[in-house]
């Protein structure tokens, strides 16, 4: 009985500079206000934040989110990314919170990875540790 509910029990709050995810409620607010999202879009969200810091394989998703077997997931998770990243406000050449890795999947950086201005830790937006970047 303890090993199903431990299954079944929800990861706590993630909470990445502006963006915070609470799984029990399903509620997303960046920058304090709510981000409406479908029940798919909110899916690949959670799974990306319980993954942070892990690409998430770009097959995986659907197979999760969804259950299918198949057939365009490749195609749909891409076409989901890209409205939940558009929800975001996230810039496709200068991604803060979902960074594509091209022909692999998806990845959300994992909250003590994001660095911060360190005159206005309140407001600093977060930003990549991808080797490169700055």
């Amino acid at each position: 009985m303890g090993a199903a509910l431990r299954r079944h029990r929800e990861p706590e709050p993630f909470v990445l500079g502006e963006l915070a995810i609470n799984h029990g409620p399903r509620r997303v607010t960046l920058r304090g206000e709510a981000v409406e999202l479908s029940a798919t879009e909110y899916e690949l969200l959670r799974l990306l934040s319980v993954n942070a810091g892990r690409v998430v394989h770009r097959e995986t998703p659907m197979r999760r989110v969804r259950g299918d077997r198949g057939g365009g997931g490749a195609n749909l998770i891409r076409i989901y990314a890209r409205k939940l990243c558009g929800k975001l406000g996230d810039d496709a050449q200068d991604p803060t919170w979902i960074f594509n890795h091209r022909g692999v999947g998806y990845r959300m950086p994992k909250p003590e990875d994001v660095r911060q201005d360190p005159d206005t830790p309140e407001e600093a937006r977060p930003g990549s540790t991808e080797p490169g970047k700055t």
